[in-house]
């Protein structure tokens, strides 16, 4: 009737068997017939003041304790040492312990661990537990923990090579509970695999303390279902994995797949002021496969609440995890907490299971106001938001991101599209409310899809936007039979949001509607587009030339009042909308009153629209409403075909004289993530865009070359007057006479800056010795970058030098 059901410790024990004649320490019981608030712990032994125990090749199984540590308990500064001689033939085993009472059977509701650490229980500062090479399964504990518990502040348990499996309990933390906040286990090359806590929070475990780890395993752990074959739980369970209550979990090279959470968390739940930092090493760590299956509730993997949290993921794949409402891969709910992503991929990740009503965020779902995620090298693909918005990203709070790749992400599945009003949003990325920033540097945005509206990214209620260097192209909108839907292919601004594009490229984007690059509605939104190329956009009608529905604003297209526009140094090219009739305005299309829109040193030039007779014609640009509008064109543009109502400075700020663009091409740009280029319409030798602009301040175009390059820049997005070239130098005393020098393009190659193929240019040697400079004017199609030595100069000089 006190501790130690085997033996108790205060000096020193060992106890040695061998792989072949393992030592068993087995069927004993501490506190039979204990009922209330009496401590009686340590089935199998007690370790206590100072105690130390060695134990190799041992199997400790099938011992009882009324309150904790079925197996063992160690306290009292106690050190326990477990360990295998040959882990290639035996593993020591620590199986089948008990501990019987609960917190039911606790008058006194101090002793709030009872019922815990059914396999040990580690207690009191200064106390270590070390195991290596040992495998921890099937112990029971009515409360907490059913493979063990540590307590106190300053001990410490070491697992090395251990596996921890199928526990089950009742209470939080179906295998491990770390109880104090600077308790700490150590983690290294540990398999924690099907764990359950059938009533409570953290299928495998519970943490407030400090979980360190290397090379861990966590698969198939539950809250709130029972997978060893008992009954599935209705209450609100959260962390599949890992409930992290103000705890710290750091884990390197970790496998996290296949947990199962009743209500939120699939993998890991975090609130408290928690901190977790998850990376890799030797091989990538893996976040995949984990579940939340209610379908009101949130977080596939991850579900962080409360203030003041922290996550930072660093080489992590977070793929194929599944929530059954939003946050297919994330859900961040609290304020002013943090998520650091870098080199991270969330992909096939699901927002909403197969009969949940409304699943929006498919890879990550931020819904707190003043929360910051920052992504640097951060790929967000193949996502799904079911039957909602947002396929890819969610975003209400704040976002920063470097070199990010948004790709093949969906708004409402295929096979819902029949079945509903088609009014989804964001296939890539949605930006919603007035606390909402994003800003993203380098980042792609590429084939996503919309069964509604803003194909590749979608603002609205007071949001944020800064894109720069980007590239929005060949994403999609799909309105089914919805007439009013489908529209905004790559984006869709409305509802007071503020976007700002800066160095980018928006093209071959699709919407079913109106505005297949982008669409801007409603009163109190704005955006402004530098250097930006919009180009080869389909309104109505898709890439193949198929008409879909009679539409208009190919390349762009704003609508509704107090709209602001604002275009500096835009080229509108090669966009297409399907109008049968006499409007369209393909490349550019203002519709109703209100609207302000301010283009400068411009192109919008070489779009198309269907006529009535499915023939292509020219339709670049068309303002629709004659009240209230105030378009103006300031600067010099080019406008190539204009119909509608006035357009304030047309006559005097404008020129319908050809760009002469070439074909949408790399022309140098940024390459950014995963070899992506942001392409553009460079300039014919004799472009009326050469050195036209007036009162440019841009100092860079949309590669980032120097503006202007010439006497003035040039209109459009990018600069393509002739670089000016360094002198060619001769050393005149080291010539004889009548030798003849020959410069050739090898030479002349290196002098020309780097990044510029494809540019008109004129070459002069001057030879040193009076007589006339050489001279060759080459043309835009040269290609510079090949030019070694496919030009050359030869001089054959006189006597006398």
């Amino acid at each position: 009737n006190s501790h130690g059901g085997g033996f108790r410790n205060d000096g020193t024990v060992n106890i040695i068997g061998s792989a072949s004649n393992p030592i068993e320490i087995q069927d004993n019981i501490v506190g039979v017939g204990a009922t209330g608030n009496v401590d009686r712990a340590g089935g199998g032994f007690f370790n206590t003041s100072n105690g130390t125990v060695n134990l190799t090749d041992v199997i400790i199984s099938q011992n009882t304790a009324y309150s904790r540590g079925g197996g063992f308990l160690n306290n009292g500064g106690a050190k326990t040492f477990i360990s295998s001689s040959d882990a290639g033939t035996f593993r020591s085993l620590i199986t089948d312990n008990n501990v019987t009472s609960n917190e039911d059977d606790v008058a006194n509701q101090s002793w709030r661990l009872w019922g815990t650490g059914g396999g040990f229980f580690q207690d009191t500062a200064g106390s270590l537990v070390d195991i290596s090479d040992t495998i921890i399964t099937n112990n029971h504990a009515v409360d907490q923990a059913a493979a063990f518990t540590t307590q106190s502040n300053l001990s410490q348990v070491n697992l090395t090579r251990v596996d921890v499996t199928e526990h089950e309990t009742g209470d939080a933390g179906g295998a491990i509970y770390n109880g104090s906040t600077q308790s700490g286990i150590n983690l290294d090359h540990v398999l924690i695999d099907h764990n359950v806590s059938t009533a409570n929070h953290g299928g495998a475990i519970r943490n407030v303390g400090i979980i360190t780890g290397n090379n861990v395993t966590i698969t198939n752990n539950a809250a709130g279902i029972d997978l060893l074959g008992g009954s599935t739980s209705t209450a609100d369970l959260v962390g599949g994995a890992i409930y992290n209550s103000s705890g710290q979990i750091i884990l390197v090279d970790a496998i996290i797949e296949d947990n199962y959470a009743r209500s939120r968390g699939g993998a890991i739940y975090s609130d408290g002021g928690s901190y977790i930092s998850i990376s890799s090493d030797t091989i990538r760590s893996t976040i995949s496969g984990n579940m939340v299956d209610n379908n009101s509730r949130d977080g596939g993997a991850f579900y962080i609440t409360s203030a003041g949290n922290f996550l930072g993921l660093e080489g992590v794949d977070l793929v194929n995890n599944i929530a059954g409402r939003h946050g297919g891969g994330f859900y961040l709910s609290s304020d002013v907490s943090q998520v650091l992503l870098s080199d991270v991929l969330i992909d096939g990740n699901i927002a909403g299971n197969v009969t949940a009503t409304s699943g929006q965020g498919g890879g990550f779902f931020n819904a707190s106001a003043f929360s910051t995620v920052t992504m640097d090298h951060v790929t967000i693909s193949n996502n799904v938001a079911k039957d909602n918005n947002a396929g890819g990203f969610y975003n209400r709070g704040r976002v920063y991101g470097t070199d990010v790749l948004i790709l093949n992400n969906v708004a409402s599945e295929v096979d819902q599209a029949a079945n509903n009003d088609n009014n989804r949003v964001g296939g890539g990325f949605r930006a919603t409310g007035s606390e909402s920033i994003t800003d993203l540097t380098r980042v792609v945005i590429a084939n996503n899809e919309a069964h509604g509206r803003g194909g590749g990214f979608y603002s609205d209620a007071s949001a944020i936007v800064n894109l720069t260097d980007f590239i929005i192209r060949g994403n999609a909108t799909d309105q089914g039979t919805n007439e009013g839907q489908g529209r905004g292919g790559g984006f869709w601004n409305s509802g007071n949001a503020d976007v700002t594009l800066n160095r980018g490229e928006i093209s071959d984007n699709e919407s079913f509607g109106y505005g297949g690059g982008f669409y801007q509605q409603d009163s109190g939104s704005s955006v402004s587009l530098t250097n930006v190329t919009i180009s080869g956009n389909y309104a109505g009608v898709d890439q193949n030339g198929t008409t879909i529905i009679d539409t208009v604003g190919g390349g762009f297209y704003a609508v509704s009042g107090t709209t602001k526009v604002t275009l500096d140094h835009v080229t509108i090219a090669n966009n297409r909308a399907n109008r049968n009739g006499g409007d369209g305005g393909a490349g550019f299309r203002v519709d109703s009153g209100g609207n302000k829109v301010t283009m400068s040193n411009s192109i919008v030039y070489g779009n198309y629209r269907e006529a009535d007779t499915n023939a292509i014609v020219p339709d670049d640009i068309d303002n629709r409403t004659s009240t209230n509008v105030d378009f103006q064109l300031v600067g010099n543009n080019i406008i190539g075909v204009r119909t509608g109502n006035t357009i304030g400075g047309f006559t005097t700020n404008s020129v319908s004289d050809s760009p002469l663009l070439s074909p949408l091409a790399d022309n140098g740009g940024q390459v950014l993530m995963g070899g992506w280029t942001i392409r553009s319409h460079s300039l014919g030798a004799d472009s009326a865009a050469i050195n036209t602009a007036v009162g440019s301040s841009q100092t860079t175009d949309q590669r980032g070359a120097t503006r202007p390059a010439g006497d003035a820049a040039d209109l459009g997005a990018v600069e393509v007057s002739a670089p000016t070239l360094d002198t060619v130098s001769f050393d005149t005393t080291t010539i004889q006479d009548g030798e003849i020098v020959t410069v050739s393009g090898d030479i002349l190659y290196d002098l020309f800056p780097g990044g510029l193929p494809q540019q008109p240019v004129t070459v002069e040697v001057d030879w040193g010795d009076g007589s006339a400079v050489s001279r060759m004017t080459l043309s835009s199609g040269y290609d510079f970058l090949a030019a070694s030595p496919d030009f050359s100069f030869s001089h054959q000089y006189g006597t006398g030098l």
